[in-house]
């Protein structure tokens, strides 16, 4: 995988929410949540927001480390 440019940060209070921020200012970019009626991890992205394949990788990498036990 190539460089990162995104963080993941838990939202304080919750173990079912993550925001995605910019790693260079900091900006929100999008969450990764649990979507009860789907029964799994959701990514969302903020309108307007802009993504490569690599950070689309990164959150998908992610997010099946979530499904592990």
């Amino acid at each position: 995988m190539s460089k990162t440019y995104i963080k993941f940060e838990p939202i304080a209070g919750t173990e079912k929410a993550y925001l995605i921020k910019n790693l260079k200012g900091g900006q929100l970019l999008g969450s990764v949540e649990w979507y009860s009626p789907w029964r799994q991890w959701i990514f969302a992205s903020l309108e307007d927001s802009v993504w490569s394949d690599s950070c689309l990788e990164e959150v998908q990498v992610f997010m099946r480390g979530l499904k592990k036990p």
